[in-house]
């Protein structure tokens, strides 16, 4: 009750909308969405509501034009790390709270009021929305703009490579401000410069400081006792195990077997061939996808198992199966690994390649991995 609370507080204070009668047009449904909030440890940190437009009713063209909006890549945030180890520079961590409440609403959108606000008296009324609203389309495009402006208002120039990050300042001021939707990640050497730079956004957005980066988006960011950064994604890595019912599996060392790789496609296979009976329900797809962002995140280690399993998302076979469970059952064993940053090391880019000749066994090609 005090989230929703606190939602609606949020909803009035932000002049998200303005109740009118209900117009002839469209009128969009909503539903609260209710969340608990862990931290890296999974304790927990809050309970969260939020009142949600039904999207999917829009139409594009109709509803709304356009709705992409750029986000920090992952990779992106690995180099920043680098940088900062490199540089003895600090990682801190602020988030923007109810963000898309902030951006303004080009179209004219109607939503329902949400179950459980007190109506009496008030006859057939909806919400025509100023603001943008968590559900719709468009708000994750429109809050983007938002704060671009913002940011480059605040002397911010932003990468032509790489939309998710911004720099300001030169030398021992420069910050690098790293933006995936709501969160902010800041690279910075002078406290004053990070200081005006936080008073800046508190001053234009309900902000909360988090301090030095602990979390980011499912991954933990750890100070190593000799200098540096470690990322790891255990607590998610094994979440992964433990939903695909493999907690009480046996560990394996290793992600596949020593030549089992190019043996995924057997005699008779292929990957455009119907799904066999018994392996419709098995979560193939969903397993490939977990791994992937363990493996695009923290866990290199897990690319080409990944890359090899992803192939036969079409139509997978029980050996297939068997294949993506063994990595799993390598995750559960290797849950606490990651990826560490050590100062004093050279920030140079290193690249590695390897290659196997003739040993795809259904093309008799090579592969070359880098």
């Amino acid at each position: 009750a005090a989230a929703m609370e606190a939602e609606l507080d949020s909803l009035w204070e932000n002049e998200v909308y303005e109740e009118v009668p209900r117009p002839s047009g469209k009128v969009i449904g909503t539903k609260w969405v209710m969340r608990v909030k862990t931290d890296a440890s999974g304790n927990l940190e809050k309970y969260k509501a939020r009142v949600v437009a039904k999207g999917f009713r829009q139409v594009e063209g109709v509803d709304y034009e356009e709705k992409f909006a750029p986000t920090v890549r992952f990779e992106s945030v690995r180099a920043l790390v680098a940088l900062a180890t490199g540089g003895g520079l600090e990682l801190d961590q602020m988030d923007v709270t109810t963000a898309f409440l902030y951006a303004e609403l080009e179209e004219e959108t109607y939503v329902e009021i949400p179950e459980g606000v007190a109506q009496v008296g008030k006859g057939d009324m909806v919400w025509r929305l100023l603001k943008c609203l968590y559900g719709l389309k468009q708000s994750p495009r429109m809050w983007n703009q938002t704060i671009d402006k913002l940011l480059k208002k605040l002397g911010f120039t932003r990468f032509a490579s790489e939309h998710g990050i911004y720099v300001k300042g030169e030398g021992e001021k420069k910050i690098l401000l790293a933006l995936y939707v709501d969160d902010l990640l800041l690279v910075w050497g002078d406290k004053e410069s990070l200081l005006g730079v936080k008073g800046s956004l508190s001053e234009h957005f309900k902000m909360k400081d988090l301090g030095a980066a602990k979390y980011l988006l499912g991954v933990e960011i750890r100070r190593r006792s000799g200098g540096g950064y470690f990322l790891v994604q255990e607590k998610y890595a094994l979440e992964v195990v433990r939903k695909f019912g493999m907690g009480e599996a046996k560990v394996a060392s290793t992600p596949f077997e020593h030549g089992s790789e190019m043996g995924l496609a057997e005699a008779g296979s292929s990957a455009g061939e119907g799904t066999l009976a018994g392996m419709a329900d098995i979560p193939y797809r969903s397993v490939v996808g977990s791994l992937m962002y363990l493996a695009v995140c923290t866990r290199p280690d897990l690319s080409m198992a990944v890359s090899a399993l992803s192939r036969y998302c079409q139509a997978p076979q029980p050996w297939h199966w068997e294949a993506a469970k063994r990595v799993l059952r390598y995750v559960k064993g290797t849950a606490g690994e990651g990826l560490g940053y050590s100062p004093g090391e050279d920030l140079v880019v290193w690249g590695y390649s390897d290659a196997s000749y003739g040993s795809d066994e259904e093309t008799k090609k090579g592969r070359s991995e880098c």
